[in-house]
């Protein structure tokens, strides 16, 4: 019932976490939507070097988004941008399309006043309860430089949104917010992460790069340390196998289920939705979609709580949002599987 991934890990037993192994993996892979969620608060003013008149906002915010742009693989990874100060505005909008974000960048004006993250917290929520691909890791960075109104419940919306499956990595510059506080955010000192300024936040991109980014075989998860078959993380419809090998070691290799089913991991199989563990469509409205990964015509459509594999036909592709559309021969030759 399954086919073997692209790529496999070796590694040594119960190897600990390594800092520094994103540098190893440089692209960002997976499948998940990521929301950026950036301060643009007063402090985030910045002189323009060319024109004392006028200020600019903080240069390196930018430059760190865009490095997760550039590198993302755009094919299963969607991006999305939300300033907040005292409200808060969509930037871009979920989109595969790095030209779409870096001209947001372009034409951003930021608002310079105040700082709510509540606020910001809350309008990411809805953006992935409406818009979010089911089955997709469910991503939250938060950059920041200050502290907010009312920290506490704002940290408290942020427990609600880690307990609808929204992971929150928390990014701070400067000396104006404090790590506890950013601990109301993040819940865990691995997601929280600060520099001296905006200039800084490069250095952090290994880091959180290994936290969204991470192969499941290589990434920060323990379920990888010890023989047997496992989720994969932010796609129900695969699994991971780790082997012994060399006596001392283990390999990991990525596998698919094959098609119309999704992981079970109580029984260790690949299995009908219904009957599945891993199923995104659980609590979720009829008529829900997603795509489906494996082909390019076909996605997965919520009914009774249970995911349904459906297929757009010959000379169509699916595309998040948008449906069925018409395609060439070279965007989606493959037939309807069966």
């Amino acid at each position: 019932m399954t086919t073997v991934g692209q790529s496999s890990v070796v590694k040594p037993a119960s190897t600990p976490r390594r800092e520094g192994r994103a540098e190893r993996y440089p692209a960002c892979g997976g499948f998940s939507d990521i929301i950026f969620l950036i301060d643009d608060s007063d402090s985030t003013k910045r002189n323009n070097p060319t024109d004392s008149d006028t200020v600019t906002y903080a240069q390196g915010v930018t430059s760190f988004v865009q490095h997760f742009v550039d590198k993302a693989d755009l094919s299963n990874i969607r991006i999305a941008v939300v300033a907040y100060s005292k409200t808060t505005r969509v930037i871009a909008d979920f989109t595969s399309n790095s030209s779409t974000i870096s001209n947001a960048f372009n034409t951003f004006q930021p608002e310079f006043k105040g700082s709510d993250i509540l606020e910001g917290m809350k309008l990411v929520k809805g953006m992935f309860q409406s818009s979010g691909r089911l089955g997709a890791r469910h991503l939250v960075v938060l950059v920041t430089d200050g502290s907010t109104f009312n920290s506490n419940l704002a940290g408290d919306y942020a427990q609600r949104c880690q307990e609808a499956g929204i992971e929150i990595t928390s990014v701070a510059f400067g000396d104006a917010i404090s790590l506890q506080e950013l601990m109301l955010y993040s819940k865990s000192s691995d997601r929280i992460f600060k520099v001296t300024n905006d200039t800084g936040l490069s250095a952090l991109t290994p880091n959180v790069t290994e936290i969204i980014c991470q192969d499941p075989c290589e990434g920060p998860l323990s379920l990888v340390d010890e023989p047997g078959l496992f989720r994969y993380p932010g796609n129900c419809a695969k699994f991971l196998q780790v082997a012994p090998v060399n006596q001392t070691g283990l390999v990991c290799v990525p596998k698919d289920c094959s098609y119309t089913t999704m992981w079970n991991d109580r029984l260790k199989i690949c299995d009908y939705p219904g009957s599945a563990t891993c199923d995104p469509c659980r609590g979720q409205v009829d008529g829900r979609r997603t795509s489906y990964h494996l082909y390019c015509n076909s996605y997965w459509e919520c009914q009774g709580g249970v995911s349904q594999p459906r297929c757009c036909g010959s000379g169509k592709k699916y595309v998040e949002g948008g449906g069925c559309v018409a395609a060439g021969v070279s965007e989606c030759p493959n037939p309807c599987p069966s």
